[in-house]
C-alpha cells in the first residue's frame, strides 16, 4: 500500500474538481436544492429557494419515478438465465428433453434470485440514488452488511477512472460520531470527555493494485483497518452514473443539459410573481376638492351611507396586464418544453397498487427511445451487479457457463419486435390456412417449436409451461390407456346388458 493515507488521495483528488462541484449546486438549486447543499451548509440553514424550482422539483421526481419502476419493476424480472450453445451442449448432450429441463430449472432459479433482490433493502435505496444522478451526475451506492445500502452524493466521496472508465481509485469521506464507530475502530481515536460529542472523518479507500485486484480498507486519525480484498468493484459498490463522457472522471447530469431552460424559467417566473405582488396591491384616492371627505370615506363601514360622490373615489392602476402576458407565454413555453423533455406529458403508468408488465415495459421502451441508451446503460451498471451479488450471497454452484442477460432497454425491445414478428406469422398462416386448408398448414408446422418461441419471448420465462418430449410421451401413454378402459368398460356394460334382456326374456 502506498505511503500516502486515505486522507491524502481524498484531498489530492478533491482539489481538482471545483467546477464539478459548482454545476452540481447550481443544478439542484432550479430543481431540489437539498439533494446537494452548498458547502458549509447544515441542515439548520435555509433553503436556496426560487420561483421555478417547484416545477423542476415535480419534474426531477416524475421521472426518477419512471426510471426506478422500469429499472426494478415490483413481481417482474428483469433479467434471465440462459446457457450458451456451448454449454447447452455440454450439460445435454443434445438431448431436447434435458434442454427444456435446464430452461425450467434456470427459470426456478430466477424466481429465486428475483425474491432475494426485492427482499433486500436496495429497493429504497434506488430512487435516492437515480434522483441525485439526474440532479448532479452521479451517485455512489454502498453495500453494508446485512443486505442494507446507504447513498453517498458527489460532496462524500472522489474518484478517478482510467481510460476505459474503470476505477482505479475511491474514497469515501464520512464524519460520523464517536459514539457510532465500531469497536475496533475506536481504538484508533482517544475517547472523548463523558458528556462530550466528537465527530470522527472515517475514510474509505478503494483501489487498483498492481496485480489487477481491488483492495479496500478503512482509515481513521490515519490508523488502518478492515483491510481486504474485493473480487470486483461491484461487490461493494453500485456507480449510478448518468451520462458518462469520454477522459472525465465524473458523469453530466440530465438537468445540466436544459441547466438554461431553468434558468431562463427562473427568471420569468420571478418577473410574474413580483408583478402579480405589485399588481395585487390596492390603493384608493380621494379628491381632495372634491364633495366626499376622506374621514368619512376612511371610517364607513361596509354598507353606510355617506354624503360624496363616486367620481371623487378612484383606485390606483398599475395597467402592466398586457405587457406580462408575453412573459407569460414565455413561461408556457419554457414549462412545455421542459414537460415533453422529462416525459411529464407523455403517458405515464397508472397511480395503481398493480400494474400489469405491458405498462411497465411501455414506459422502459419509452425511456429507452427517449434518451438514445443512457437508459440501458444505467439499468445495466444498477441490474447486473445486484443479480451477481445475488448469485454470489446465495452460493449458488455451477453458474460458471451461465450468462446473465438484462432484459430491459434494447434487449427487451428486441424481444418485444421478436414476439411481433411471430404472432404476425401466425396470423399470415391463418389466412393462407383458409386458401389451402387447415390440414396442409398444420402437418407443415412445428407447432411445439412455435409455442417455445412464444413463452421464451413473452417475459414470464420457460417455468412449467411446456412440456417434454417425455411428458408428451407420457401424456399420450396415459390417454391411450384411458381410452382402452373406456371402451372395455363401455364394451363390458353393452354385454351385461345383452344378458339381462335375454334372462328376461327367457322369464317371458
Amino acid at each position: 500500500m502506498a505511503d500516502i493515507t486515505a486522507k491524502g488521495h481524498f484531498d489530492n483528488l478533491n482539489s481538482g474538481r471545483s467546477s464539478t462541484l459548482e454545476r452540481a449546486e447550481n443544478n439542484a438549486k432550479v430543481t431540489i436544492p437539498y439533494l446537494f447543499l452548498e458547502e458549509g451548509s447544515t441542515s439548520n440553514d435555509d433553503l436556496t429557494t426560487g420561483y421555478g424550482q417547484g416545477f423542476g422539483a415535480k419534474l426531477v421526481n416524475h421521472l426518477t419515478g419512471k426510471f426506478a419502476l422500469s429499472i426494478l419493476p415490483p413481481s417482474q424480472s428483469f433479467y434471465r438465465l440462459s446457457a450458451g450453445l456451448e454449454a447447452m451442449e455440454k450439460i445435454t448432450n443434445g438431448d431436447e428433453d434435458a434442454k427444456q429441463q435446464v430452461e425450467i430449472i434456470l427459470a426456478k432459479m430466477e424466481d429465486g434470485i428475483m425474491r432475494y433482490i426485492n427482499n433486500t433493502k436496495f429497493r429504497k435505496s434506488l430512487y435516492p440514488a437515480l434522483r441525485l444522478a439526474m440532479v448532479t451526475g452521479e451517485s455512489l451506492v454502498e453495500k453494508l452488511d446485512n443486505d442494507k445500502y446507504k447513498v453517498h452524493n458527489l460532496r462524500n466521496y472522489v474518484i478517478k477512472r482510467d481510460a476505459q472508465g474503470n476505477v482505479i481509485n475511491l474514497v469515501i469521506k464520512e464524519s460520523i460520531d464517536y459514539n457510532a464507530l465500531e469497536d475496533e475502530l475506536k481504538s484508533g481515536v482517544e475517547a472523548p470527555d463523558e458528556g462530550e460529542n466528537l465527530d470522527v472523518d472515517l475514510y474509505t479507500r478503494v483501489y487498483l493494485d498492481d496485480t489487477g485486484s481491488y483492495q479496500m480498507f478503512q482509515e481513521v486519525e490515519g490508523n488502518v483497518f478492515n483491510e481486504s480484498s474485493i473480487k470486483s468493484f461491484t461487490d461493494n459498490f453500485i456507480n449510478v452514473r448518468w451520462n458518462e463522457v469520454d477522459g472525465e472522471d465524473y458523469a453530466r447530469s440530465f438537468v445540466e443539459e436544459h441547466y438554461e431552460t431553468f434558468v431562463n424559467l427562473e427568471k420569468q417566473m420571478k418577473v410574474l410573481v413580483e408583478n402579480a405582488v405589485v399588481s395585487s396591491k390596492t390603493v384608493f384616492t380621494v379628491n381632495p376638492n372634491g364633495f366626499t371627505r376622506l374621514k368619512d370615506y376612511t371610517n364607513a363601514k361596509n354598507g353606510d351611507a355617506i354624503s360624496g360622490s363616486e367620481l371623487d373615489i378612484g383606485t390606483i392602476k398599475v395597467n402592466k396586464g398586457g405587457d406580462l402576458q408575453l412573459t407569460l407565454k414565455l413561461v408556457q413555453d419554457l414549462k412545455r418544453e421542459l414537460a415533453e423533455t422529462f416525459l411529464m406529458s407523455s403517458a405515464g403508468i397508472r397511480d395503481a397498487e398493480r400494474v400489469t408488465a405491458q405498462e411497465v415495459q411501455l414506459v422502459a421502451s419509452e425511456l429507452e427511445a427517449s434518451f438514445g441508451g443512457i437508459y440501458t446503460a444505467i439499468a445495466s451498471d444498477i441490474q447486473l451487479p445486484l443479480v451477481e451479488n445475488a448469485i454470489s450471497n446465495l452460493s449458488i454452484e455451477g453458474m460458471e457457463d451461465i450468462d446473465v442477460i438484462i432484459t430491459s432497454g434494447v434487449e427487451a425491445l428486441g424481444r418485444n419486435v421478436e414476439q411481433a414478428k411471430t404472432m404476425r406469422m401466425i396470423q399470415d398462416l391463418g389466412s393462407l390456412a383458409q386458401l389451402v386448408g387447415q390440414e396442409q398448414v398444420a402437418n407443415s408446422l412445428n407447432v411445439s417449436s412455435v409455442i417455445t418461441s412464444i413463452v421464451n419471448n413473452s417475459g414470464v420465462g420457460n417455468k412449467d409451461f411446456i412440456l417434454t418430449n417425455i411428458q408428451r410421451n407420457a401424456n399420450a401413454t396415459a390417454k391411450a390407456q384411458d381410452d382402452v378402459a373406456k371402451q372395455v368398460i363401455e364394451g363390458g356394460a353393452k354385454e351385461v346388458g345383452a344378458n339381462i334382456a335375454s334372462q328376461e326374456n327367457l322369464k317371458g
